[in-house]
């Protein structure tokens, strides 16, 4: 917790975990159905390919299988009106996803309780990639953002982003969506 006061100016939240219900469902299926092993990212995965015609293929399947999942997603309704809220309050929005941006603008598409244009960023695979692997996302979005990472609040069911969170000086939300928090993520400034 921090022993500062909180003023928050953008929430960082993450597409297949927080908004898309059943989101990490259809991740763990596509890590699966790629290859990746279950202790591994998609993008760490993908990072450890080396370039090459394979990597690029296993590209190509991931979104088509991406692609074939969308039409399952549905946004989780906790989220539908707190978005039209941070909005209202002048609150800017990020979303971070693993996902390609060609699935992400589908799945905004989609769904019409939210708008692409209501996030001030969007920070997708194709993004992730370009960074190095060590790269904090968290300051990376807080910098698209134009707002000091300690004024940006993460919500995440991810341990290793509310970890990356807290190095970057962010505020943040660990949200657990089993039984019992990540213990990783105990350290978190709000666990819900």
């Amino acid at each position: 917790m921090k022993n500062r006061p909180i003023h928050i100016k953008a929430v960082l939240l993450r597409l297949e975990e927080i908004l898309i219900e059943k989101g990490q469902r259809a991740v763990s299926q596509l890590k699966t159905d790629i290859g990746c092993p279950p202790t591994s990212t998609l993008i760490e995965f993908i990072q450890s390919l080396p370039p090459s015609p394979d990597r690029n293929q296993t590209l190509l399947n991931l979104e088509a299988m991406e692609r074939k999942r969308a039409a399952t997603f549905t946004v989780a309704s906790v989220f539908a009106g707190l978005i039209q809220h941070l909005k209202s309050k002048k609150i800017r929005l990020g979303i971070i996803s693993h996902f390609g941006i060609g699935l992400i603008r589908q799945v905004f598409d989609d769904i019409s309780s939210i708008e692409m244009a209501s996030a001030d960023a969007i920070i997708s695979r194709d993004e992730i990639l370009q960074q190095k692997p060590d790269a904090n996302l968290i300051q990376f979005a807080a910098n698209i953002l134009k707002v000091p990472a300690e004024n940006v609040l993460l919500i995440s069911a991810n341990a290793a982003e509310i970890m990356a969170a807290q190095s970057a000086g962010a505020i943040t939300v660990h949200w657990v969506s089993g039984d019992k928090p990540d213990s990783r993520a105990l350290t978190a400034d709000f666990i819900v």
